[in-house]
């Protein structure tokens, strides 16, 4: 219902009339990779199910959307929020630890850009920000065999995740017309505050023996694309 939610927000809200001002811009967008950096990168094409979205689910498991608002011709400021959802299916047949087994956040971002213009149509940008994480992630870390037979079951941890951190940003944007960019960037994201420490210090006390010592990583880098709406 999440999920939904969201994705019905993202198209109401493009909805809005585009004037001649130019100095807006609401865009929805997809995080098509991200790296964690802890054995769990993601690949945001998986096919969930045929129940509803023209696009099968896809690109589902990463989206968001985005409003910016021009300082001047080199400057902005933005906030945008995005969701993710990944589980990864094949660390339980193939009986895997140290492994992020799921997880599902939603982050929100505030940060200022600068533009470099590489042609009339071409622009690069870079700038950074301020997060803010709020989900969980379940941690697989060990697993037990049913008596007397030789299915197994696994047992995992779960994490609230109420995270701050800071982001870079670089990336090339496309605007055909005034009313229209699409735009291709890479996210760092590093958290310096990660909340639940109590589930955090279990796992690197007593699972320490599976390589949670460096637990949790504290690094997200996403290749995203987007189409803006300015006005």
């Amino acid at each position: 219902m999440l999920k939904k939610s969201l994705f019905i927000l993202l198209v109401g809200l493009l909805a809005s009339t585009i004037t001649i001002a130019q100095k807006n811009r609401i865009s929805i967008y997809s995080g098509l990779f991200h790296n964690y950096f802890d054995g769990s990168p993601m690949l945001n094409v998986n096919y969930h199910s045929d129940e509803w979205g023209f696009f099968k689910n896809r690109f589902f498991s990463s989206f968001g959307i985005a409003y910016q608002r021009k300082l001047n011709s080199k400057s902005s400021i933005y906030i945008d929020v995005d969701y993710r959802t990944n589980e990864w299916k094949h660390i339980f047949p193939n009986l895997e630890t140290n492994a992020v087994q799921a997880r599902e956040n939603v982050t929100a971002n505030l940060g200022y850009k600068r533009n470099f213009m590489l042609s009339k149509k071409f622009n690069f940008i870079y700038g950074g920000g301020i997060n803010f994480r709020r989900g969980h992630e379940s941690i697989l870390v060990s697993y037990g065999k049913f008596i007397g037979t030789d299915f197994y079951h696994s047992n995992s941890v779960s994490r609230n995740v109420n995270d701050f951190g800071l982001n870079i940003r670089t990336g090339i944007e496309y605007t055909p017309v005034k009313w229209l960019t699409l735009y291709s960037k890479f996210n760092l994201i590093g958290f310096f505050f990660l909340d639940d420490r109590e589930t955090i210090d279990l796992l690197q006390r007593d699972y320490e023996g599976y390589g949670y010592s460096e637990y949790p990583h504290r690094f997200d880098l996403s290749w995203r694309f987007g189409v803006g709406f300015n006005f």
